[in-house]
């Protein structure tokens, strides 16, 4: 199965910018993006994970900061990945052009950490169910799955908040975001919660936000 959005978000046009682009704080959907993209990778660093799957690895900004010893990156973007292959030139890395949901029609190996960052919201809420059920598959027993992305709290949270950012000006920011699905967290961390999960938030800015996932112990 081929995500539905996904030829559209492919990003080859801004690749050469794109490093540049995302450490604009102004911007609200960008503010508080190297401090998320940390904080996902100290969960990583912080436990003995050997092997990772970085879903939407982009340029390798996420790769580059995680220590394991292994990494699978995975996008759909050829220009995105030629640079993550410059950056993480050395390391033990693979880097996979496809869709997310078409890299796991074969299923991989396990791994100890799936991480995905700035990538799920261009996926529609059946899509994120069926990735998370793929991430559960994939995943040791004792793994994590550590997301960072753009999110509301609930959907009446969504509207209010861009209609703050309307009365500021930001009504082209609002419009271009109508055919993505940012994260609803009473909706889609249900689905995790489902496949039996703990769930544990952390809001980085109005929009960015990071999940930590682990199995529960009950």
């Amino acid at each position: 199965m081929k995500s539905l959005y996904g030829d559209k978000f492919n990003h080859d046009d801004e690749a050469h910018e794109y490093d540049a682009h995302v450490l604009r704080e102004e911007i609200p959907y960008r503010a508080g993006y190297a401090q998320l993209l940390g904080w996902v990778a100290g969960q990583v660093n912080a436990r003995p994970c050997r092997r990772v799957l970085d879903l939407g690895t982009g340029t390798g900004n996420l790769a580059n900061l995680i220590q394991a010893g292994e990494i699978v990156g995975v996008d759909n973007s050829g220009k995105m990945l030629a640079i993550a292959r410059e950056k993480l030139g050395g390391r033990n890395c693979e880097l996979i052009q496809t869709d997310l949901l078409q890299y796991f029609e074969s299923p991989p190996q396990p791994f100890d950490a799936i991480v995905s960052t700035y990538t799920v919201h261009h996926l529609t809420p059946e899509e994120k169910r069926i990735l998370f059920q793929a991430c559960h598959e994939a995943l040791h027993p004792a793994g994590i799955m550590v997301f960072g992305d753009l999110m509301f709290p609930t959907e009446e949270e969504q509207q209010r908040i861009n209609a703050r950012y309307r009365t500021e000006g930001l009504s082209p920011m609002v419009d271009e975001a109508e055919d993505e699905y940012y994260w609803i967290h009473d909706r889609d961390l249900a689905v995790l919660r489902e496949l039996g999960y703990e769930v544990d938030l952390k809001q980085f800015s109005t929009l960015a936000w990071t999940v930590l996932v682990e199995r529960g112990t009950a």
